[in-house]
């Protein structure tokens, strides 16, 4: 999040009040949004669904995120390439909030769907207890630093090749 922070702080112009209350609202979301994924899993569609839900919303939240950088649609937008301000237009503001709702949303249906998928289908003694919390928490954490370190790399990569 700090990282987020200082890309608001620095390209975007953004206070670092404005900057912690996007961290903070994104933060929020993605801590509340679990409870009503949950009902959904349970009451309306099940744990597999919910988790191929969560996969296409990261995917397309980090698209969208990698979109709304200024050198990827300087272009289409007519805009500069460079990280300024005065770069930031409203398309990339738009595909940058919305980025950062889906991967809430992609986050808080992983989070609520993964332990009644893994109960359901991993029903076996040794793997039962693999899925207990704790390890469940950690497995959580991890799957969050693999994301960080696969994604944000690959992305960047993406973004200094369409820059060149």
């Amino acid at each position: 999040m700090s990282i987020l922070t200082t890309y608001l702080t620095g390209v975007w112009n953004l206070s670092i009040t404005q900057a912690a209350a996007v961290v903070n609202l994104y933060s929020g979301i993605a801590a509340i949004m679990p409870a009503i994924t949950t009902r959904i899993a349970d009451c309306f569609r099940d744990s597999y669904f919910m988790l191929w839900l969560s996969r296409f919303a990261f995917i397309c939240g980090f698209g969208l995120l990698t979109m709304s950088t200024p050198p990827v649609l300087a272009v289409v937008t007519g805009s500069c390439s460079s990280f300024v301000p005065q770069c930031i237009g409203p398309v990339h503001k738009i595909l940058f909030y919305t980025a950062l709702l889906l991967l809430a949303i992609g986050e808080s249906t992983h989070l609520s769907s993964w332990p009644q998928f893994s109960e359901d289908h991993f029903a076996t003694e040794e793997v039962y207890q693999f899925a207990t919390e704790k390890v469940y928490k950690r497995s959580c954490q991890l799957f969050s630093l693999a994301t960080l370190l696969l994604v944000v790399p690959v992305c960047a990569v993406i973004e200094v090749i369409l820059v060149d």
